[in-house]
């Protein structure tokens, strides 16, 4: 794995998710042969736009991707200082 501490601990994340993923084929997500199946499984499903660097006065990294999830269009996933990040958002899920 490669990056900052915090983009490996994402990726531990995702596959720790990716055991409670009913959608995701399990012949393709078999963590025993590879433990990165599950991120590299949705790697396939979108396009990367762009990544804009985390900087220190915007507080947070942002990647653009399109057709994620089946969405049309492009989508902004974010990182960052919790203040910033939640400034940006149009929605909170409890």
């Amino acid at each position: 794995m490669t990056g900052e501490p915090t983009e490996a601990a994402l990726k531990v994340l995702a596959e720790k998710f990716g055991q409670y993923d009913t959608a995701a084929p399990t012949g393709e997500c078999n963590q025993k042969n590879n433990p990165m199946s599950y991120a590299e499984y949705l790697k396939k499903s979108f396009t990367l736009v762009a990544t804009l660097d985390f900087s220190s006065e915007r507080k947070t990294m942002s990647t653009v991707v399109k057709n994620l999830n089946g969405i049309e269009g492009n989508q902004v996933l974010l990182k960052g200082a919790p203040e910033r990040v939640i400034e940006r958002c149009t929605k909170v899920m409890l």
